[in-house]
């Protein structure tokens, strides 16, 4: 419970500052960072608790966390807050110049942007044939707001971030102010104290992970979702993948 609430004072910190509206992007995104460092580091710790050892992170080889895309994005001068889409294999496209003349554009594996206006082909539930929808590829920041509670990419989510931290942290103090006499009149009894560490366990993985949430941290490798093939854009379907087409 202490470190649970150590971690959370840190993330308020952080939260405090980054609600500084004359902050730039490039400080925001460090700080969005560090928030999912810490925020995975709460995430452990029910973990640890249940299974009584230090549990450690698996970090995945050949990912790019979208944060890590994001600082590279905003260091270049860029718009942070794009539509990105997964590239699975080398393409070659044929591409017209101003004056109408062919040339060929090669592109490696990789994550792409995509324009607002691009719209989404997936496969029909009652037909299986590949439709096109109205949906529009997810932008940076809606694919944020459903891997983390902490948002702080503008002043406005900011202060919610350190309201909502600030709760959290009265809560886990309520929590570990009511925990010596619940350990006291276990009084040893190993099943009342079992009943203790799994209500503790239940409390903070609430905590660490709520509901609403999809994904419990920012720093997972972000399986990619919608992936471009040709000039258009497909989602994942029935966990098979990018399907390619030769409908034109």
């Amino acid at each position: 419970m202490k470190k649970a609430q150590n971690i959370l004072e840190k993330m308020q910190d952080l939260a405090v500052l980054a609600q500084d509206s004359s902050l730039g992007d490039a400080d925001r995104v460090e700080i969005q960072i560090e928030l999912a460092d810490l925020n995975d580091n709460l995430f452990m710790i029910p973990g640890n608790l249940r299974m009584s050892q230090n549990l450690s992170r698996e970090q995945a080889e050949n990912w790019q966390d979208s944060q890590e895309r994001m600082r590279t994005r905003i260091n270049n001068g860029e718009k942070w807050n794009v539509r990105e889409v997964w590239q699975p294999n080398m393409e070659v496209r044929v591409k017209h110049d101003e004056n109408g003349a062919e040339f060929y554009e090669v592109s490696s594996p990789g994550w792409y942007t995509v324009s607002d206006d691009v719209k989404i082909k997936s496969q029909s539930t009652l037909t299986s044939e590949i439709v096109q929808t109205d949906k529009n590829v997810p932008t940076v920041r809606e694919r944020l707001e459903n891997l983390t509670q902490y948002l702080v990419m503008d002043s406005e989510s900011a202060e919610k971030s350190s309201q909502l931290i600030q709760q959290q942290i009265n809560t886990i103090q309520e929590w570990r102010d009511k925990l010596p006499q619940k350990i006291s009149e276990a009084a040893g009894d190993t099943d009342k104290i079992d009943s203790i560490l799994m209500e503790a366990f239940s409390f903070l993985d609430e905590l660490a992970r709520p509901a609403n949430i999809i994904v419990p941290s920012l720093n997972a490798p972000n399986e990619p979702n919608y992936f471009l093939h040709g000039d258009k854009v497909y989602d994942r379907i029935q966990n098979q993948g990018v399907i390619a087409l030769n409908e034109d």
